[in-house]
């Protein structure tokens, strides 16, 4: 196989110059894209505890919950302040470490002090939801910066195409093609573009900065929980960025009735995209990208 395509390669010169051109053009895309910040993230491990309990008012969830947990988590080590705030059904309890503190420790002794807390809850209190506010499982990420990493990959898979066209050229086979390319432009391309429309298409993103209008919701089963990976609730991913995904659907049940945007399934999404019910709108210049 390697001697044909060297064989293959003195033969024909051209692909091996377009693959050394197209080499040389994403080395220096991934040398531009390299991560620098001179104003480093310096900030402490902060960590949230969501309890939810319906029945419940702001001044009893105070007394019987976050009372309770405050003192549970008062004795952490490097704890630095804890607060916390109460509303009607949920209450929330804020704990911030010194920047100094380790934070997978810190987040650690977070979970064990609210799971031995958990236990002494009023009845019909559902299960303590601990989030990060900062630190690495929710890094800050510019949204400029973001958006420019987008384009770089879709000019680096713009190149890979000639390049494997260029490989199957060399190597005197249509393999690479027929299962990478092809599935590729066919199938990958338009499944995520499928799965990413709902998430803003026809929202107001321009001058609408709340994400539980500017985000949509949907309704999906089974199926279209699986096949977007918990997509259908986008909303609740926006609200709080630093919940696990497999803590969204709890989240979302928190702010369910604050939700401002929400499909019945993603047929009827796309049944009012086709029909012209939903027109794109916006510019370049966002409240999503400014």
């Amino acid at each position: 196989m390697i001697e044909r395509i060297i064989t293959a390669s003195f033969r024909k010169p051209l692909p091996v110059v377009v693959l050394s051109l197209a080499g040389a053009f994403l080395g220096l895309l991934a040398f531009r894209d390299l991560p620098r910040d001179v104003f480093p993230d310096l900030s402490a491990p902060v960590f949230n505890v969501i309890v939810q309990n319906p029945a419940m008012g702001a001044e009893e969830l105070e007394m019987a919950i976050a009372v309770p947990m405050e003192t549970a988590l008062a004795g952490l080590p490097n704890v630095r302040r804890i607060r916390s705030n109460n509303q009607l059904g949920v209450s929330q309890i804020t704990i911030e470490f010194e920047p100094d503190a380790d934070y997978y420790r810190s987040r650690q002794f977070v979970a064990e002090r609210v799971s031995q807390a958990a236990s002494e809850l009023p009845p019909g209190t559902d299960a303590p939801l601990v989030s990060s506010l900062t630190g690495r499982l929710n890094p800050r990420v510019s949204k400029t910066v973001a958006a420019k990493r987008i384009r770089t990959e879709y000019i680096g898979f713009g190149i890979v195409l000639p390049v494997v066209l260029a490989v199957s050229i060399l190597a005197g086979s249509w393999l690479p093609v027929l299962c990478w390319l092809l599935p590729a432009v066919l199938v990958a391309e338009p499944a995520h573009f499928l799965i990413e429309l709902p998430e803003h298409y026809g929202l107001n993103t321009q001058t609408d900065p709340n994400v539980l209008t500017n985000t949509r919701t949907v309704q999906a089963g089974w199926f279209g929980r699986w096949y977007t990976n918990g997509n259908d609730l986008h909303t609740a991913h926006h609200y709080h960025q630093g919940v696990p995904m497999a803590q969204v659907p709890r989240l979302h049940q928190l702010i369910t009735d604050r939700i401002g945007t929400v499909d019945a399934s993603f047929p009827r999404f796309y049944r009012k995209v086709l029909t012209g019910e939903l027109r794109f709108q916006g510019d370049d210049e966002t409240c999503m990208t400014r």
